[in-house]
């Protein structure tokens, strides 16, 4: 039997992660510079792991972590719509401070 690992990444950090904004597939926020290190980084580390096949969502802040990625391995990278992030009920650039109720508020400040 043929063993098959699924390897999920989540993109870098980008410029609203750093200020606690939920993104959106429509609001999206470019990779900030640490993000862009973190893709360095983990493209380095993939190149090593002998990876068949990158799937990434279309959205720009996956594309600018999957491109770099694939560029490394030597891989097309395939963007799918279906992959997009999904809109929960809380709209694209609120923060998340705003958009939890208060009592699970003290719970994101913890992590």
């Amino acid at each position: 039997m043929t063993e098959t690992r699924l390897i999920l990444i989540r993109h870098g950090e980008t410029e609203w992660n750093r200020a606690g904004r939920i993104q959106g597939y429509h609001a999206d926020s470019a990779l900030t510079a640490t993000g862009r290190e973190q893709v360095r980084t983990l493209a380095a580390r993939l190149a090593r792991e002998g990876i068949d096949a990158i799937c990434s969502s279309d959205a720009g802040r996956t594309r600018e972590t999957a491109a770099p990625i694939g560029a490394a391995m030597g891989l097309p990278v395939v963007y799918e719509t279906a992959l997009r992030e999904r809109m929960t009920m809380t709209p694209p650039s609120r923060t998340c401070s705003k958009a939890a109720p208060r009592k699970e508020r003290a719970s994101l400040a913890a992590m």
